[in-house]
C-alpha cells in the first residue's frame, strides 16, 4: 500500500479465460519499469469486463503468453427439483492453491436461497440478470475448496462463471523498484459453466 516511504502503488495481474484460451497481464496503476515488463506489446487502456467478465476495473492492458493453469473445478453434488424450485449443491475446488474462489451468474436467476459451506447467505434482493449479476467471493485458504448450495427457480437456466484467484503470478519478469508500494501481484482463472 502506498505511504509515506513509497508513495507509489504498482502491481500486475494475470488474467486468463480458459474457454477462450486467452490471457493478458494487467496494471490497475500508471506503467512503471516493473509493469512495463509485462505489458510492452500491443497495449491498451480499458476494463477488465472488456477481457475477463468477473470483473470491473479500470486498467492498461495486453496480450500474454499462456501458462499451464487451470480454472477451478465444479463438480455437481446433487440437483432435485421439488415442484417449482430447484436446488442444485456444487464443490468448487482450485486447481492451483488459489487463495479465493469466485462464482457469478450468467444467465438470469431468481434465488431462493444460497448455502455457502453449511451457512446461509442473507440475500439483499433474489433476482439476478446479466447485467447485475450474483457474484460472491469465498477465502478458501489451505483447504482450497468450498461447498455451495443454491435454490432458484426451477425453469432457469443456471449459467456460472467460475474463477479462482491467487496471490501470485505464474512468472516474474525482472524486479520492481523499492520506491513502489505494491497491494499485491495476482493471477485470476476463470471458466463458463451451465446447468
Amino acid at each position: 500500500m502506498p505511504n509515506a516511504e513509497h508513495q507509489k502503488a504498482s502491481d500486475i495481474t494475470y488474467f486468463y479465460d480458459e474457454d477462450t484460451n486467452k490471457a493478458y497481464w494487467g496494471a490497475r496503476h500508471a506503467l512503471d519499469g516493473y509493469t512495463e515488463n509485462y505489458i510492452n506489446e500491443g497495449v491498451k487502456k480499458g476494463n477488465t469486463s472488456d477481457i475477463f467478465p468477473l470483473l470491473n476495473w479500470n486498467l492498461t492492458y495486453s496480450e500474454a503468453g499462456l501458462y499451464d493453469l487451470k480454472a477451478p473445478n465444479i463438480t455437481v453434488i446433487s440437483d432435485k427439483t421439488n415442484v417449482d424450485k430447484r436446488t442444485i449443491e456444487y464443490q468448487l475446488k482450485t486447481n492451483r492453491q488459489a487463495e479465493e474462489i469466485f462464482m457469478q451468474s450468467v444467465s438470469s436467476l431468481k434465488v431462493f436461497k444460497l448455502v455457502i459451506n453449511g451457512k446461509e447467505v442473507e440475500l439483499t434482493e433474489n433476482k439476478y440478470t446479466k447485467n447485475q449479476p450474483l457474484l460472491w467471493t469465498y477465502v478458501v485458504g489451505q483447504v482450497g475448496e468450498v461447498t455451495v448450495e443454491i435454490t432458484v427457480d426451477a425453469d432457469d437456466s443456471v449459467e456460472w462463471i467460475v474463477a479462482d484467484r491467487a496471490y501470485s503470478i505464474p512468472e516474474t519478469k525482472g524486479e520492481r523498484s523499492p520506491e513502489y508500494s505494491t497491494y499485491g501481484d495476482n493471477s485470476f482463472v476463470m471458466k463458463k459453466v451451465k446447468y
